[in-house]
């Protein structure tokens, strides 16, 4: 079955180092739509992930795992997994990392970047093919502005010293 790819990243005006403490920091307190570790493991979270068309939200639970950690001190990869809480078979599990890095202009830019296999065979390949491929995308671009949106807000409250 053919793997699909789905990028997105955008630049914030956060310098690096603050949104490097802010990213740090355990994945609840930034990830977006988090409600709960979930009850298997503490790697893994509770959230939403979705978008908005037409002003209304479409989201779906998840189960997001961040499976590992690398850091460098020009880069923070986190390598991040999420699948449907419910329904997981009729949804595509997506596997990427969340990659933060400085821009030339002192700011940081936020990547997510990763994979996912339609579920269902010929049949969800060609959907993909006609809707999915747009829905992750979408979601990739929410998810993205979303982390953005908290981390821009955390590092305001990051001292300096």
């Amino acid at each position: 079955f053919p793997i699909v790819l789905v990028e997105y990243g955008t630049e914030i005006s956060v310098p690096f180092e603050k949104a490097r403490v802010a990213i740090l920091r355990r994945p609840e307190e930034w990830l977006p739509g988090v409600a709960a570790a979930s009850h298997q493991e503490e790697t893994r979270l509770l959230g939403e992930v979705g978008f908005e068309v037409a002003h209304v939200r479409v989201e779906k639970k998840v189960q997001i795992e961040v499976l590992k950690l690398e850091r460098s001190p020009s880069k923070v990869v986190l390598l991040v997994r999420w699948e449907a809480f419910h329904g997981a078979k009729l949804f595509p599990v997506f596997e990427g990392s969340l990659t933060l890095t400085p821009t030339a202009g002192g700011a940081s830019r936020v990547l997510v970047g990763g994979e996912y296999q339609p579920p269902g065979g010929a049949m969800g390949r060609a959907g993909d093919r006609a809707v999915l491929h747009r829905v992750a995308t979408a979601t990739t671009r929410d998810f993205v502005r979303r982390i953005t949106r908290v981390l821009s807000s955390q590092a305001e409250s990051i001292d300096d010293s």
